[in-house]
């Protein structure tokens, strides 16, 4: 109701404004000057409560979440198993400084090239190179089963 009432407002306050001090783009850009932040809270309100009602409806099937979860979890384990234990498994093992290398390179790369890059761009390309290197600190530390009987 209230980006409306904006909207409404906004051609109310133009269409009254026939000053000779100002021009109707300058009155334009006032407006839209003023009201950028409230309309950048109604979108923030707005995204929170999709989010909100999206997570109760899931919550509410806790049977359907539940198959959700045991699905990923399932398909990660196995996609990891076949990364890990494959060819790119081996070769990160074997190489191990010069994978980790690549990976900060790349990183560093993707902010220099990227043009004015903003505060959530490093915050990303930072949380990416984290998990990648994790991911190879795992491949490089993977435990191997000696073969040996149990008990």
């Amino acid at each position: 109701m209230l980006r409306i009432g904006l909207v409404f407002g906004r051609e109310i306050y133009l269409t009254r404004m026939q000053s000779t001090n100002m021009s109707q783009q300058t009155a334009s850009y006032l407006f839209d000057t003023v009201t950028r932040y409230l309309v950048d809270g109604i979108r923030l309100v707005f995204i929170i409560s999709l989010v909100v009602a999206g997570l109760a409806i899931l919550l509410g099937r806790r049977d359907a979440l539940a198959r959700g979860g045991r699905w990923v979890s399932r398909t990660s384990r196995n996609a990891w198993d076949a990364l890990d234990e494959g060819s790119v498994g081996e070769t990160v093992r074997r190489h191990t400084p010069v994978a980790a290398g690549v990976v900060v390179a790349v990183g560093t790369l993707v902010l220099v090239i990227w043009s004015n890059p903003t505060g959530l761009v490093v915050l990303v390309t930072a949380i990416v190179v984290a998990l990648l290197l994790v991911a190879v600190w795992a491949m490089a530390h993977r435990k191997v089963d000696a073969g040996l009987p149990a008990g």
